[in-house]
């Protein structure tokens, strides 16, 4: 595996010798795991809140070339002082624990090449997902865009499908759009998010794929598809 050394300081009042000691103690991390230094890249005096670098944007236009396979620096911060340069559109940037995740996700990419992680890992979802929307009674219709990091269950549209446009009307009329996923918290202690809040349909169930257990996913399924049977019954019940 081949490496570049990225050192810089920021300032007038740092020394040749902040750069010579970044450079020291990333070449021992190389030859301590076996990589190969290819090449130094150094910044003098310049803020790493701007990506206005000669020697950063000469190692993007390198890395664009796969003249080499990682970067090392002694510190994420000579890289990038702006946290939220490192994830774009994170409302607050990222704290420091975060910066360390985001660092042990990217060395862990690195060394898993065949991506067995990654594949195991979108099996799991499409199990989650197939294991929420089977025991719905629901078709989840086909995308292969689909990132299955949540899925979005719209009451609506199937108490239409199953019971007629006048329940939707009956369900709009008498019941709070929040009252589907406080229910499913009461009744089987998982705790969803109504869609509404993230510009999605008013009365969609927003489900997480990432943290529970896929028998979660089916007591979710059974919940929501129970509670939709119940309002139908109570619905009935009001016409007789």
């Amino acid at each position: 595996m081949t490496a570049v050394i990225y050192a810089r300081y920021s300032s007038d009042n740092q020394r040749e010798e902040s750069i010579e000691g970044q450079i020291r103690e990333c070449t021992a991390y190389a030859e301590k795991n076996g990589i190969t230094i290819v090449k130094h890249y150094i910044d003098r005096a310049i803020s790493a809140k701007t990506d206005n670098r000669p020697e950063f944007q000469q190692m993007i236009k390198d890395s664009d070339k796969k003249l080499f396979d990682i970067v090392l620096v002694w510190k994420l911060d000579r890289l990038v002082a702006d946290s939220r340069q490192v994830a774009l559109n994170h409302t607050a940037g990222l704290s420091l624990p975060q910066q360390t995740q985001m660092s042990l996700f990217a060395s862990f990419a690195i060394l898993d090449k065949e991506n067995r992680y990654k594949n195991k890992m979108q099996e799991i979802i499409r199990r989650r997902l197939k294991a929420l929307w089977d025991n719905t009674g629901f078709s989840l219709v086909d995308d292969p865009l689909r990132v299955g990091y949540y899925s979005e269950i719209d009451m609506l549209v199937w108490a239409k499908i199953f019971y007629g446009e006048e329940f939707v009307s009956y369900l709009k009329k008498t019941y709070s759009p929040l009252d589907v996923v406080f229910r499913l918290a009461n009744e089987t202690s998982l705790v969803l998010l109504n869609g509404g809040g993230f510009a999605g349909p008013e009365w969609s169930v927003r489900v997480s794929l990432a943290n529970l257990n896929e028998k979660d996913y089916v007591k979710i399924g059974q919940g929501i598809k129970r509670i939709l049977d119940e309002y139908a019954v109570k619905w009935q019940e009001s016409r007789k």
